[in-house]
């Protein structure tokens, strides 16, 4: 009798561990879930942030190419007067 009682509060424990571990489960995949959407909204940053470089690249060279024809224009200019 007293091992009838120990297999059903084994059983009962068995039953109570699979599912937490099916909560387990399910908890770990909406995390990787949450994790594969965090991976892509920082690669998407990446990206913003290299197209963002690449323009302000491209802004400096213009304006460095800009003060360059200013000073050749300027001395230019006081070469004459």
């Amino acid at each position: 009798m007293d091992l009838d009682k120990l297999f059903e509060g084994i059983n009962a424990i068995q039953k109570q561990i699979k599912g937490f571990q099916q909560e387990m489960r399910e908890e770990i995949t909406g995390i990787k879930g949450e994790v594969s959407e965090i991976k892509r909204d920082i690669k998407n940053i990446n990206e913003r942030l290299d197209r963002i470089e690449a323009s302000l690249e491209l802004l400096a060279n213009r304006q460095f190419k800009h003060e360059t024809e200013i000073e050749v224009m300027k001395k230019k200019f006081f070469t004459r007067v």
